[in-house]
């Protein structure tokens, strides 16, 4: 799959450079030509394979059977060079191709947190967009699995701050809530709110149930990777308005890119090249085009921390050195990640540098604490109780029928807690409660934390630019010229 993707990707880079070397071509022959007349440049608008098409589902999906019908719009806009040619909001029509069970090790932890519904994935295969004039384009992809929930993270941006690093995390942390609250507020008051609201609500019902189907909620968002090129006809422009392609941008221009390198804080170290491309034309303050669609951004690690065992985190911090427009001389700039798309179950946040880490939590250590409280009352006896049994009687715990409920219902959802209150024996429910408090001793303190973790084609926002305060004394590698 690996080699697939690669191969695709370099038959994409190879097929934009050949498109507008020819431009260029015709550009120089315009140049050379009539003067009275200016000089035209004829640019493909042909979708490359392997460019992947961000869609987001529209209707559930149950994940049951093959051919069941798939319906959603895509995310984000798609270019070609300097065109706009499928905007966002299209419509794409798809269907599930495949249908697998999960591993056996998967299978059985699930089993031991009390859910025995038969969880599967779905492999989808989007065949058809449907433009706002009506229009039908069949296309071929390989869609990867769906995300449920997205969120864009945001940077600081490149403002040179003096406060301490307890100040810049708060304000951090507040523009991510104020952005994740707007987000939220988005969601609600948009149109269909009313439905999403109430599928929210059943599908955080359901998924307390011991066994219930499967499916893909409105909103979770597939990867579509074209298998095939998608030509939408050619476009001419005055050679005039390509003069600045290749030149240097304004300061702090901020670039829609996607990344090419897949990187992981587990296994990337310093110095690991990265390659991003830009997804979106950028344009200079009079309108002429500065960094077109398919421009290469190229850079390195340079921070990266794996996670380790007691529940700490790891980290990654990534810049980009260098530009490369198709075909054109490569120009030394500077870039820092600005925003990025990622599962909002990822839990990161994103520093006023561009470094991204997993959140720490206060809160993991809430949930041992309590399973703790639980299981220490359901195996205490009701001291009440104990006064007036009498010798060999069944003496309750304390909480009662409420306390075995919760206890044995904290780690194994409901058929923990039907299994408390069926026995009716403390022993019972403090067996259960003990079991649900050390695996979330195990889960929140002792077993490995979280890495980070950015798959091929994330969307992301490059601002041109270091995020680099007078404070860090994290040394930025010098740009590589060659």
């Amino acid at each position: 799959m690996e080699r697939l993707f690669s191969l695709s990707r370099r038959q994409e880079f190879a097929s934009q450079g050949v498109q507008f070397a020819l431009c260029l071509v015709g550009l120089a022959a315009g140049l050379n030509g009539a003067v009275a007349h200016p000089a035209e440049v004829r640019i493909p608008l042909t979708v490359a394979q392997g460019v992947p098409l961000r869609i987001k589902l529209t209707r559930r999906v149950p994940i049951r059977k093959v051919g069941v019908r798939v319906e959603g719009r895509l995310a984000a806009p798609v270019y070609v060079y300097n065109r706009l040619v499928i905007p966002a909001g299209t419509v794409a029509l798809g269907r599930v191709i495949e249908v697998r069970g999960l591993s056996r090790v998967a299978r059985a932890r699930a089993i031991m947190d009390g859910d025995f519904t038969p969880w599967r994935t779905a492999r989808v295969s989007f065949d058809t967009l449907i433009l706002k004039n009506g229009k039908r384009i069949p296309i071929s992809t390989q869609a990867t699995v769906g995300i449920p929930q997205v969120v864009r993270l945001v940077s600081g941006g490149s403002k040179s701050s003096h406060q301490g690093s307890i100040a810049q995390a708060i304000a951090n942390a507040k523009r991510q809530f104020r952005a994740e609250k707007k987000q939220a507020l988005d969601e609600v008051k948009g149109p269909g709110k009313i439905r999403r609201l109430w599928q929210w609500a059943k599908s955080v019902a359901v998924a307390r149930l011991p066994y219930h189907w499967q499916a893909y909620p409105p909103g979770t968002e597939f990867t579509a990777v074209l298998k095939k090129p998608l030509n939408l006809g050619v476009e001419e422009l005055p050679a005039r308005s390509l003069a600045k392609v290749g030149t240097a941008p304004p300061a702090n221009s901020v670039v829609h890119a996607r990344l090419t390198t897949a990187l992981n804080s587990a296994t990337a170290r310093r110095g690991t090249p990265v390659e991003a491309l830009v997804t979106r034309p950028l344009y200079s303050p009079h309108n002429r085009l500065i960094i077109p669609q398919g421009t290469r951004l190229v850079g390195s690690v340079i921070r990266a921390r794996p996670a380790r065992w007691l529940h700490r985190n790891g980290s990654l911090r990534f810049t980009f050195e260098r530009m490369e427009p198709p075909a054109n001389k490569p120009e030394f700039i500077p870039g820092s990640l600005q925003a990025v798309v990622v599962p909002r179950k990822a839990n990161l946040t994103l520093g006023e540098e561009g470094g991204v880490k997993p959140k720490a939590s206060k809160k993991r250590y809430l949930a041992p604490a309590l399973s703790i409280a639980l299981a220490a009352m359901a195996a205490t006896p009701d001291r009440d109780a104990v006064r007036g049994a009498q010798a060999g009687a069944t003496v309750p715990a304390q909480g009662g029928a409420l306390g075995a409920i919760a206890a044995g219902g904290w780690g194994l959802g409901l058929i923990g807690s039907v299994a408390a209150l069926a026995a009716q024996s403390r022993w019972v429910s403090a067996v259960l409660g003990f079991y649900s408090a050390a695996g979330a001793i195990y889960s929140n303190l002792i077993a490995r934390g979280h890495n980070v973790a950015f798959p091929a084609d994330t969307p992301m926002e490059i601002r041109l630019g270091n995020h680099h305060s007078p404070a860090s004394r994290l040394k930025l590698p010098p740009p590589k010229r060659s």
